[in-house]
């Protein structure tokens, strides 16, 4: 997580605001946030902290929306605005906020970048000096460029076929060109329409390609940017916990469902049953 807030204090365009959302209320964590925001002073903005005990299973969705519904209520963020998703477990390229906010200038209201994946070696080496990040535009290999230009054509044909075909010769499953689940920028008109991430999602997998879906059955069509290529974030190395087979993760089943709304049912304005959640903005003793 800090090397995630440290590659923020590094962006050539600062975000507004940096929101925590944590599955858990590990006072260790709040802790690295006051060192971090302390080091980093004003490269990196207020930070608003949003905690609350674990509950025993992964409830990545509604922790998301414990964050949106912070920011909602510490800043009332307009519906042109744009959330820009980041798992602790990644590090934004220094320009990555500057191209997210120029693709919501040009009326991106959905913006599909990507990532490298660090290995080991290359994330022990970046965690010796967390607060001093290299150039991370240098971690990205011939082998990664020829990767991400090809996915970044894949996208972009995926998306012509799917706003250019009728539906009844769609060739385009419904959530293609999906986000990265770990790193995406929607608007907040878009979130409010589809009411947040669905938080009937628990456990790995499958609520990216969820979130996608919905988004792709809003109409008119929404603006889409694929930014593949352009922006980029490095996911640091750790041992994985997604099962051996897709159809294993426990979202799958869920996912598999067509009868599902396009509005999530437990969502941001409609949050399902959890513990006490904790907000605060770092650097300050008491709620937010």
């Amino acid at each position: 997580m800090q090397l995630c807030l440290v590659s923020l204090a590094h962006q050539s365009t600062s975000p507004a605001s940096v929101v925590v959302t944590c599955d858990t209320d590990d006072p260790a964590i709040g802790q690295l946030l006051d060192q971090t925001k302390t080091a980093m002073g004003d490269r990196l903005p207020r930070i608003i902290y949003v905690s609350r005990t674990h509950t025993g299973i992964a409830r990545l969705n509604q922790v998301r929306n414990n964050g949106l519904r912070a920011l909602d209520t510490a800043v009332s963020p307009a519906g042109q605005d744009l959330i820009v998703l980041l798992d602790g477990d990644t590090m934004l390229a220094s320009d990555a906020i500057e191209r997210h906010i120029a693709a919501a200038q040009r009326g991106a209201e959905l913006v599909i970048p990507f990532r490298v994946n660090l290995d080991a070696e290359t994330t022990d080496r970046i965690a010796i000096n967390p607060l001093e990040l290299p150039d991370l535009n240098e971690l990205v290999s011939n082998t990664n460029a020829k990767k991400l230009a090809q996915r970044h054509r894949r996208y972009q044909r995926q998306l012509l076929l799917k706003r250019s075909l009728p539906r009844w010769l769609q060739v385009i499953k419904d959530h293609k060109p999906k986000v990265l689940g770990g790193h995406h920028a929607i608007t907040v008109g878009v979130m409010r329409r589809i009411n947040g991430y669905d938080e009937d999602y628990t456990g790995y997998g499958y609520d990216d390609d969820d979130i996608t879906r919905r988004i792709y059955q809003l109409r008119p069509h929404v603006r889409v940017s694929i930014a593949v290529q352009g922006c980029l974030s490095f996911h640091l190395w750790h041992p994985t916990r997604a099962p051996r087979q897709p159809v294993e993760a426990r979202g799958y089943e869920r996912f598999r469902r067509t009868d599902l709304p396009m509005s999530a049912e437990s969502g941001w304005s409609s949050p399902g049953d959890q513990p006490e959640v904790c907000v605060r903005i770092v650097g300050h003793v008491g709620s937010a």
